[in-house]
């Protein structure tokens, strides 16, 4: 039979249904790998910023002050702030301790006014400058709140334990905040527009809330519902959207232009405020929840990198305390990649956006070398600081990682893999004979990445390989290969720290007859 020439232009990861069912432009495992402008990539590196931190940071808000931004982490029994340089314990005489909770944190901004809210303590706000977080106005010692969100001008708690007694259906709004303040009145009145309101018509307990546009959303377990500003005595009214859609946990909403996307109970879905869809379903479904940790599931949360376009899921698996994976959803290409958190044994129990100051010095006075008559560049320049919006997520070891400091995994070499299984190039009847393959795979020249293609006899057979070869990018044009079967699987691998992304291969071929 005559030799022919396969091209297979690549694109996200699939992996739900078994691999012989897919389309052939499609991965079926990836690890470390990301989607980028439609093609897969390495995953980005990370690095160390900012310092260590005071405690660990298994929550983060952003903060700023006179327009120099901020980041303040809050740990089981304190909260610290930095502003990229210095650091400061803000904790105060506040007593709190969600020592081997799950999901203890929630948080916002009022009026630039961090709102930060332990559900084993009671709700605190902190102003950028103040020596330390202070209780909010008219907040009970004894209420303690499940989550607290900011809502136009309001601030929202919900699943309420009063002096010990847990009503995990009560909703409680403060009253209107003034100006440049946080709201100064819970009590509810003639002078007020603080209220309550129960969720009991809904199943399931409450969870978190966001807001969409002029309406806030709240998601409990297992069911949506709306909260809406409509004045008069009732001030809010509620009703309900989703009988059978909620939120893993808090933490776990995020907005992206004009739609919520939640990462629910086995699926992560889309919705406008009226319809609602799955992102996931028979595409990486079983990549995030199959073997997610059975108690500290809850741990779980969502970063969304607005520069990037992508949304990360971050999950605990079995055993994991704090999550130790992410499947990434490339927003505008609607792919999917799947990389690890953290390096070593330390785990990144919280990120979010800020914004990172590289620091990059230029040379002063006294260190030039070159002449005055010479020299274009600004003497009088003492250092530049350019400012980038980048995430970044605490990490165990009293750490704050930012994504795409560096190209390792701050300073660990991670393991890369893009692996396609169970090609049948349209004749699943017969033999496959692979001699060689052409891979297109961009980066650095120099760079190497692996190269091994195998076959399968059966669907569900065992898949022999051939060995991998090492394809040197801007050296190596093709490899030949000898593998052989009715479903064929290709894997490319690196073991660097090079950054690197393959849009398609090809095989070369030989069909044999049916048998």
């Amino acid at each position: 039979m005559p030799l022919t020439s396969v091209k297979f232009d690549m694109a996200g990861l699939a992996v739900d249904l078994p691999a012989y069912q897919y389309p052939p432009d499609v991965w079926t495992l990836f690890q470390n790998i990301e989607v980028n402008e439609g093609f897969p990539r390495r995953a980005r590196g990370f690095g160390r910023v900012f310092g260590g931190t005071l405690h660990l940071p298994r929550h983060l808000q952003t903060s700023q002050r006179e327009g120099v931004p901020e980041l303040i982490y809050c740990s089981d029994t304190a909260v610290g702030v930095t502003d990229g340089v210095n650091h400061t314990d803000i904790t105060g005489a506040l007593v709190f301790d969600s020592s081997g909770d799950v999901d203890p944190w929630s948080s916002g901004t009022i009026n630039n006014i961090a709102i930060l809210n332990n559900n084993t303590g009671p709700a605190m706000s902190w102003r950028s400058g103040d020596a330390t977080v202070t209780i909010l106005p008219d907040w009970p010692t004894t209420r303690v709140a499940g989550a607290m969100r900011v809502f136009r001008e309001f601030l929202i708690a919900l699943d309420i334990n009063e002096a010990g007694v847990r009503d995990a259906d009560l909703i409680r709004w403060s009253d209107a905040a003034p100006p440049n303040d946080v709201p100064q009145s819970w009590t509810v009145g003639s002078q007020s527009q603080a209220g309550s309101a129960s969720a009991a018509f809904s199943p399931g307990v409450l969870v978190d809330g966001l807001t969409l546009r002029d309406q806030f959303f709240i998601y409990k377990t297992h069911s949506t519902f709306v909260l809406s500003l409509i004045g008069g005595t009732l001030i809010m009214q509620q009703r309900p959207v989703f009988a059978t859609v909620g939120a893993l946990a808090r933490n776990c909403i995020t907005e992206w232009r004009g739609q919520h996307i939640v990462m629910t109970d086995g699926d992560i879905v889309i919705h406008n405020g009226i319809e609602v869809r799955s992102l996931i379903d028979r595409r990486v479904r079983s990549a995030l929840f199959a073997g997610l940790d059975e108690t500290n599931f809850l741990n779980s949360y969502m970063v969304i990198d607005k520069e990037a376009a992508e949304i990360w899921f971050c999950a605990p698996s079995s055993g994991e305390i704090f999550p130790n994976k992410a499947l990434v959803w490339s927003i505008l290409d609607n792919e999917w990649g799947f990389r690890d958190l953290g390096s070593g044994v330390n785990r990144w129990p919280h990120g979010t956006q800020t914004i990172v100051n590289t620091n990059i010095q230029e040379p002063t006075w006294n260190l030039r070398t070159t002449n005055w008559n010479t020299d274009a560049s600004d003497w009088d320049d003492s250092g530049i600081s350019p400012a980038f919006e980048q995430m970044v997520f605490g990490d165990e070891g009293n750490l704050l990682q930012s994504i795409g400091q560096l190209d390792s995994f701050d300073g660990t070499t991670p393991i890369a893999i893009c692996q396609r299984e169970g090609l049948d190039l349209g004749a699943p009847d017969r033999i496959k004979f692979v001699t060689r393959i052409w891979p297109k795979v961009e980066g650095t020249n120099g760079s190497v990445v692996k190269v091994r293609v195998g076959g399968a006899l059966e669907v569900n057979g065992p898949i022999v390989f051939d060995d991998f070869q090492d394809y040197i990018i801007g050296t190596t044009v093709s490899l030949g290969v000898n593998a052989s079967g009715r479903y064929i699987a290709v894997t490319f691998r690196s073991e660097t720290n090079a950054v690197w992304r393959s849009p398609a291969f090809d095989l070369e071929v030989r069909k044999a007859g049916h048998f």
